[in-house]
């Protein structure tokens, strides 16, 4: 049993190394995503600003009428959709990712105390390095 944790305290550091790597790959698509977003919602709050009806005047007066329509719009844009969608799957994978981490974190830990309690032998460097 000994042996397993050892061997087990060993591998850790490298897994928790890559998926904290696979974190702040999750964390810059999500940025990336976002920002597709803003600059979407940008574009269409823009060309509602400046939407006129037949005789020049402006098609949205208000702001609630210029919700409406950026919500209407906003609804029917499947790139915009589409990538709300992926910004809400980003978001779950990076919890998961980060739940991960803590998971691994604790069980390295908890390894290192039981070690302790256990006592290491001095067959524990022969272990480390077979």
């Amino acid at each position: 049993m000994k042996e397993k944790l050892i061997k087990r305290l060993v591998e850790l550091p490298e897994e928790i190394a890559n998926s904290q790597k696979e974190l702040l790959d999750l964390m810059d698509s999500e940025k990336t995503c976002k920002d597709s977003i803003i600059q979407l919602e940008t574009v269409l709050k823009s060309e509602i600003a400046s939407a006129l009806d037949a005789s020049g005047k402006k098609l949205y007066p208000n702001d609630i009428t210029r919700d409406a329509a950026f919500n209407e719009l906003s609804a029917e844009n499947d790139e915009l959709v589409g990538f709300k969608n992926e910004y809400v799957n980003l978001q779950r994978k990076t919890q998961e990712c980060r739940i991960t981490i803590e998971m691994l974190v604790s069980e390295q830990k908890n390894s290192r105390t039981i070690l302790n309690f256990l006592g290491t032998s001095d067959n524990s460097y022969d272990v480390l390095h077979s």
